[in-house]
Parts: structure tokens; sequence; C-alpha cells
């Protein structure tokens, strides 16, 4: 095993299968391969389609949902949230169909940091609540 701190955490991976556990290093990977490819100007809806798929909700989903739910989390989640493009947001006031597993996951993440009372947890809280309200997501945390 080789320690990569690459990404600004820490990282195993191993060199065998070149697969990697720790501090959302995969989801840090497949976010920059994700934002190249949402990137693209004109890119295909299907082709967006296969990439939201493939990378978002069965690589980058399942990832988070293994992280803890905790302040230096909502770093990691801020990191996709960059990864996709701001017209997806600013053109439109209601939430693109394809995030709707990633607001959902985001509201489950909301949810629990806010069921503390640790300042950390209270500011990560309005930190995820500020991404929903870009994504035009925030009524699905209202309606929990």
């Amino acid at each position: 095993a080789v320690v990569n701190a690459e990404y600004g955490e820490a990282v195993v991976s191993t060199q065998s299968t070149g697969s990697q556990i720790g501090e959302g290093g995969g989801v840090t990977e497949c976010t920059g391969l994700l934002h190249a490819i949402l990137l693209w100007d004109g890119v295909a809806s299907g082709v967006r389609g296969i990439a939201l798929q493939s990378l978002l909700s069965e690589r980058i989903l399942p990832e988070l949902e293994e992280l803890r739910s905790e302040p230096g989390t909502v770093e990691v989640v801020e990191g996709v949230i960059r990864a996709i493009p701001s017209q997806w947001f600013d053109d439109t006031q209601v939430m693109v169909p394809e995030l709707k597993g990633f607001a959902g996951y985001l509201v489950r993440l909301a949810n629990k940091l806010g069921s503390s009372e640790q300042r950390s947890y209270k500011t990560a809280y309005k930190r995820v609540k500020s991404m929903l309200l870009r994504m035009h997501a925030i009524d699905l945390l209202k309606s929990k």
C-alpha cells in the first residue's frame, strides 16, 4: 500500500488493484473526470446522462454514502458541486433532474449534521443547505 496525499487527504492506494480507500479519494478522482466531461460545450445529452449515471450515481454517491456524516465530509461534497458546470444552476430555477440522487444524499447529510449541537456541525449544515439552495433543491430539505 502507498499513501498518496496528492488530493490533500489521506488516501491509501493498493498497487495491485489501483483501488483507493480513505477519506473520499475515489470521489475526488471521479469528480475530476465528471467535471471534464460535463464541461464539453454542446455535449450530447446522452453522453451527459452516461457520465452522470456511471460516475455520479454509480461511483461517487456510493462512496459518499460510506463517509461519516461530519463537517470534513462537506469539503468532499463541495468538490462534487464545483465539478458541475455553474450554468446548470444559473440557467434554470428548477433542479436538474439528473441530480436528484445527489440532492437526496445532501438532504440526508444535512439532517445528520443539523441534529448535532456542536458548532462545527451547525456550520457544516449551513454549507450543505447553501448547496441545496444553489441546486434549486432546498424544498427537499424542508419537506423532510
